[in-house]
């Protein structure tokens, strides 16, 4: 949701579910890659929440998370686009869910993590009984990482994406709920992670959701890791194909023929090998749902595809 559409709402009334705010045109739909999370291009506009809901039925009855969060992002105008569960997922209504929103909602819980609370600016609404829940912490765990070349690491002062806000009793405890938080988050390793989370006073409502995310959370950094081989295996193509190139100009304009054959069966060699591997690539972006990525594979299919050994200068 834009925030401009989140301010126009009501602060006196509870926030409609997804399926209302979707049928009144209220919803925008974003692409966003794992290129966009790791470049940091999600966090520079868009602002996720993490929260524990008040009731089953609905996280905020009382409308105290929407005057917080009001009064939170008119302090912080570069953020762009809101994204909460209740308003950006749908939900069950009258007991049901379409198999069209089951689907949908089954994607984003696939996604959610790595996407939105890995590359977003995270809003926490501490208060406590935060702590007990799976999905506020497993957010603040992911939510204090920085992607890197070595996986997920944690986010130094200049890249902190987390900003915690008391509520309730902790209102106002800003400054000691960031301070108390991230000594416990900020710094746990993965598998530590995983272990504490899987722990049984961590409680979630649907026992699968825990399931699901912590192994989400144990190949996180491993998918971390392949993007910036990735892009470090992009670079490298180029620059094979642009010296091997150059070896191919030169034994032309020497009429060595040898040399030439030599050169031109490398081109060809180099070509299949990217070809195979970002075919290979583009299956996995599918798998993932990461259109986006899907997409960025496809050109880089063409760029390569259109080498050809006898061209190549």
């Amino acid at each position: 949701m834009s925030v401009a559409t989140f301010m126009a709402l009501p602060d006196d009334q509870p926030l409609p579910p997804h399926q209302d705010l979707r049928d009144r045109g209220l919803l925008v739909k974003r692409n966003i890659s794992m290129k966009d999370v790791v470049a940091g291009k999600v966090a520079s506009d868009t602002a996720a929440v993490s929260h524990r809901w008040d009731t089953p039925s609905h996280p905020d009855p009382q409308c105290n998370k929407v005057k917080k969060l009001k009064s939170v992002l008119v302090k912080k105008p570069w953020i762009q686009h809101l994204w909460m569960d209740y308003i950006c997922a749908p939900q069950w209504l009258d007991g049901r869910r379409t198999p069209e929103e089951e689907e949908e909602f089954r994607q984003i819980l696939s996604n959610i993590l790595p996407y939105k609370y890995l590359g977003a600016t995270v809003f926490v609404l501490y208060e406590r009984i935060y702590g007990q829940r799976f999905w506020p912490c497993v957010e603040t765990w992911v939510s204090t990482k920085t992607p890197t070349k070595n996986g997920l690491e944690p986010s130094p002062q200049s890249r902190m994406r987390t900003h915690f806000f008391g509520m309730l009793s902790m209102d106002g405890q800003d400054k000691e709920i960031t301070t108390f938080m991230l000594s416990i988050w900020r710094k746990m390793p993965t598998q530590q992670a995983i272990v504490t989370l899987s722990k049984d006073d961590i409680l979630v409502t649907n026992a699968k959701d825990k399931e699901l995310n912590l192994k989400i959370l144990g190949e996180l950094g491993q998918t971390i890791q392949m993007l910036f081989e990735d892009a470090d295996e992009d670079a490298a193509f180029d620059s094979q194909m642009a010296q091997l190139s150059a070896l191919r100009t030169e034994s032309d304009m020497n009429i060595d023929v040898e040399e030439s054959q030599k050169v031109h069966k490398q081109i060809k060699d180099l070509k299949e090998r990217e070809l195979a591997r970002l075919n290979n690539k583009i299956d996995d972006a599918a798998q993932r749902r990461d259109y986006e990525e899907a997409e960025r594979i496809k050109e880089r299919l063409a760029h390569v595809a259109s080498f050809e050994p006898e061209d190549a200068v």
